[in-house]
């Protein structure tokens, strides 16, 4: 109900802001009374309802309302519902928790917790004893669940289909249910509450709001939210190859079926590529072809090697020899190359001939006869890297000659107008005109930014600075170390001390300090406050380098939650950014792991973010709560807890471990893998 509530306040927002037109259609969708009638919210905070002239009909004395449906309307005093009709006479008083709208002169409400089925005169047709309920949309039938077990029941008849039998509902259209019992899953129809599929499904995966993978008895197939089968169970595996495919593959063969299984091409194929300009590459026996997005083969398999489609034009190797096919098979390039290389969009390709690499236009003509050791094809087409005499230079394909007249040692493609290059192993910045941003003189540059504000590293000899972006230096390279914080602060190492700059390079916080936690040295801390050192002790400090816990602790460590576990003598203070919060009874304490953080002195416990114990039971040894869960050893013995402190799995089992994300408990030699929901696989 509070769903419902909410969407139709958004609605009546949009009365206030949509035209006259609008209010009218609106109102005459949700009202069906003898005057149409629409929810407003009166001067008093208050909702009633108007007529179409704005006239209150209802005076606004609910907490909520809906529009009227079946001549009625749900209406909210205080926390609890009830039922008005067209006169505002209440026809059912407001003494519910939730309700649903009427349909067929029915109505679910919920009353301490249960919901029962009353009629538009308080009539009782199920009294309240179902934990939840999913009226299906559009019919009579509604999913009802009674002690932890879902049945379909019928509003009409006041009756049971199928009695509560289900561990699981999803409703998935007006005609069929997807349903979970003994850990498999069935499909239902609505009509008789009879099997669509058996329940034999051991997996689901929804691709659509229509269409669902199944795994049945080891093998995949699709079924629609009508419960009909589209691909029988029969694949290996089966995933979407794009918007009107999916790729099935049996005993590693591939093959490709429309998403409501019709056969495009069977599973006999050893790959099928992306669909590229307009076509699949396929393979089988080793030799290539392409087909058409519903199947037919449009070039032969044929090739001993080929690349997807692009401006429907294909690179293609025949006897190993690499030539340029059209969207007909016939050569726009004859196969009597070495190697062809295509860049993006097939702006241009790299030919290598007698050893050498050429560049041929999009129309497939030599542009020159120059031969160059290597050609990045991927690069952009007004700068390509091309290795000529030994040396990295760039190309310019639009206009035919080289964008720069330098060349270098080596190169990075050009970005946002700018390429790092390097000369007799020193690093610098140049733009497509081949001005230097910052000259070949440092041991490395590397782009970073300050927030939105473009910057660069810079090292030289062994120091770190910055520069910005048009090649300023902002700050000199004479740092042992700079790490950015949040919002303008660097957090810097010089001489072996610590201290804190602004992003121009000003002082904010001297170096005085032995150490400071930072981003390049420990990224799992917090930025701030962060964790300082001077003269053998450890505090908080803030950004602007004061004080936020003075320097008297042995040891600080970051729990999580912006917590810190500080340690000044035998027991732990939890602080946070405004200090102290709390001094515990605790030797040590682990970081915090949804809200709760194990605890030790004598025995471990859990305790909350105010150092409170969760629970007062204690525990031999403990592991952190994942997914509202932990394990906790009692005399030798594991079990598992929630985070109420009752054991979900008792604890009997000889030991836990965690591996490649699996929690496993072990027995007399035998594993068990917790699941997320507590139970034992």
């Amino acid at each position: 109900m509070n769903t419902i509530f909410k969407n139709w306040v958004k609605s009546l927002l949009c009365i206030v802001i949509f035209s006259f037109h609008t209010l009218i259609s609106f109102a005459q969708k949700g009202s069906n009374c003898p005057e149409d009638l629409i929810p407003r919210l009166g001067e008093n905070r208050r909702w009633g309802y108007v007529n179409f002239m704005g006239e209150w009909r209802i005076e606004p004395i609910y907490a909520k309302v809906s529009p009227f449906v079946e001549n009625k309307a749900i209406v909210q005093t205080g926390n609890l519902m009830g039922v008005i009709d067209c006169n505002g006479n209440v026809i059912l008083q407001c003494k519910y928790e939730k309700m649903t709208n009427f349909r067929n002169g029915k109505v679910w409400a919920m009353e301490k917790g249960l919901w029962g089925l009353l009629g538009a005169k308080g009539q009782v047709f199920q009294a309240p004893q179902f934990t939840e309920i999913l009226p299906i949309p559009n019919t009579e039938w509604a999913w009802c669940k009674k002690d932890n077990l879902w049945g379909l029941f019928n509003e009409d008849r006041n009756s049971f289909l199928c009695k509560p039998q289900f561990t699981m509902v999803q409703i998935m259209s007006d005609t069929a249910s997807l349903v979970q019992i003994n850990q498999l899953y069935g499909v239902v129809n609505h009509t008789n509450c009879n099997y669509l599929i058996p329940a034999s499904i051991s997996k689901v995966k929804k691709i659509s709001s229509h269409l669902i993978l199944f795994k049945q008895n080891g093998y995949w197939g699709l079924f629609g939210s009508n419960g009909k089968i589209y691909i029988n169970p029969e694949f290996d595996t089966i995933k979407i190859k794009n918007e009107d495919a999916l790729e099935v593959v049996k005993n590693n063969k591939y093959g490709l079926y429309s998403m409501k299984g019709k056969k495009f091409l069977p599973a006999q194929y050893d790959e099928i590529g992306s669909f590229s300009g307009g076509f699949y590459k396929i393979k089988q026996n080793n030799k290539y072809g392409y087909c058409n997005r519903y199947g037919k083969i449009y070039i032969p398999i044929q090739f001993d090697d080929a690349n997807d489609f692009s401006k429907e034009a294909a690179v293609v190797c025949m006897g190993k020899k690499y030539g340029i096919i059209n969207s007909t098979g016939k050569y726009l390039l004859k196969p009597d190359y070495e190697y062809i290389y295509s860049s993006p969009q097939a702006t241009f390709y790299a030919v290598r001939e007698k050893n050498y690499y050429y560049l041929y236009s999009s129309q497939y003509k030599k542009m020159n006869n120059l031969p160059f050791d290597t050609i990045y094809a991927g690069d952009t087409s007004i700068a390509v890297r091309v290795s000529y005499e030994k040396k990295i230079r760039y190309y310019n394909i639009m206009t035919n000659q080289f964008t720069l007249p330098g060349s270098f040692d080596n190169g990075m493609a050009f970005s946002d107008g700018v390429a790092l290059v390097s000369l007799n192993n020193k690093a610098g910045l140049i733009d497509l005109s081949g001005r230097w941003i910052l000259p070949a003189e440092y041991e490395a540059i590397q782009t970073e930014y300050f927030q939105s504000k473009k910057v660069y590293r810079i090292v030289q000899n062994n120091k770190q600075g910055f520069a910005d972006a048009n090649g300023k230096i902002i700050i000199q390279p004479e740092y042992d170390l700079i790490a950015t914080a949040l919002p303008n602060y660097l957090k810097a190492k010089k001489q072996g001390k610590y201290g804190i700059l602004r992003t121009n390079g000003n002082i904010q916080a001297e170096f005085v300090f032995d150490k400071i936690s930072n981003s390049a040295e420990d990224v799992n801390l917090p930025e701030w406050p962060a964790i300082a050192a001077q003269k053998g002790k450890q505090g908080l400090i803030n950004e602007k380098g004061e004080e936020v816990l003075g320097f008297k602790y042995k040891n600080i460590i970051y729990l999580g939650e912006g917590l810190y576990a500080c340690t000044e003598s035998k027991y732990v203070s939890l602080c946070s950014s405004k200090g102290i919060l709390t001094e515990t009874k605790y030797t040590q304490v682990l970081p915090f792991s949804e809200g709760l953080a194990p605890a030790f002195d004598k025995a471990w416990i859990f305790i909350n973010t105010k150092a409170q114990p969760q629970f007062n039971t204690t525990f031999d040894d403990v592991k952190p709560f994942k997914n509202k869960l932990a394990a906790v050893k009692i005399k030798d013995k594991w079990g598992v807890i929630n985070k109420t402190g009752k054991f979900i799995v008792p604890a009997e089992y000889d030991s836990y471990t965690e591996n490649d994300n699996k929690r496993i408990l072990t027995k007399n030699g035998r594993q068990y893998i917790l699941l997320p929901d507590g139970s034992l696989q």
